[in-house]
């Protein structure tokens, strides 16, 4: 069902109600007072008017639609607290310790503001290897670099080096 504002909703039952319950009529005079190509469907119209009915307002129902079953507030905690406990624990392995899918983890870890990666440790630099890949950087594509700024300035690059 498209969405209509409660005004519009309430405009719909009252059409009905006023064009004999007639729902070619309602559509024809919301398109009419609306002016739209498109009026509500049959189905849109029997399910405001059955609402209507039942509750005495065209609102929505609160806490109308599907239930979470899975990302629920307890199973949030559960997550966080795995993760407290054991926080190198891969996803997969996270999911059958905890009885949960991967999709619905990897929902709950977004929702926490997580990443489902793991830290890995990689060769440290010593201090003196600084200097050498800051060198190793500059110099590796040197000649190349010259290349192409001597052919997009012409003779620029020539007179730096030669008349500084």
């Amino acid at each position: 069902m498209e969405q209509y504002s409660i005004e519009q909703r309430a405009q719909i039952v009252e059409f009905y109600f006023s064009n004999q319950r007639s729902i070619v009529l309602t559509q024809r005079a919301y398109r009419r007072f609306f002016n739209v190509r498109v009026g509500p469907s049959e189905s849109t119209i029997n399910h405001l008017v059955a609402n209507f009915r039942q509750q005495g307002a065209v609102r929505n129902l609160p806490g109308a639609g599907r239930r979470r079953t899975v990302h629920t507030d307890d199973n949030i905690e559960l997550v966080q607290r795995s993760i407290r406990e054991y926080g190198e624990t891969s996803t997969r392995r996270r999911s059958t310790q905890l009885g949960l899918s991967r999709a619905s983890l990897q929902r709950t870890l977004h929702t926490l503001g997580m990443f489902p990666y793991k830290i890995q440790l990689v060769q440290e630099l010593k201090p003196t290897e600084y200097q050498q890949r800051l060198d190793y950087a500059v110099m590796e594509n040197v000649l190349e670099r010259a290349r192409i700024c001597e052919a997009e300035n012409g003779h620029h690059l020539r007179d730096i080096i030669f008349h500084n």
